[in-house]
């Protein structure tokens, strides 16, 4: 499953490996939910774009890691083993992305 969401159809939206564009034309960021926090947890996406998570946990995460939130924009998951999916929304600037209690953290620097 990694596979095919690491190398997106239309290649990459910018210089992040980790944000593509697929074949419908949306933004899709990948990470990896782990014990401890998100990896990786600094990304650069497309301002303006439908954007969506794709969240990968290898084992049913605990605690407040179970779910997945980015709050400016009101998106948010139960996280679960395998791949999980938060969205969509069409970011206009930067963001973090959480768990519910704001443990685990990631930085999304949005550019046009």
């Amino acid at each position: 499953v990694e596979k095919t969401i690491f190398s997106s159809v239309n290649g990459p939206a910018g210089n992040d490996p980790f944000v593509t564009i697929d074949a419908q034309g949306r933004q899709v960021i990948a990470m990896y939910v782990t014990p401890e926090g998100y990896t990786p947890d600094r990304f650069t996406a497309r301002k303006g774009v439908e954007t969506w998570i794709y969240a990968i946990a290898e084992e049913d995460p605990a605690g407040c890691g179970a779910f997945m939130q980015v709050p400016v924009y009101g998106a948010s998951n139960t996280i679960r083993k395998g791949g999980n999916w938060v969205g969509p929304f069409i970011p206009t600037e930067d963001f973090v992305v959480t768990c519910s209690m704001g443990m685990f953290r990631a930085n999304v620097v949005v550019q046009e």
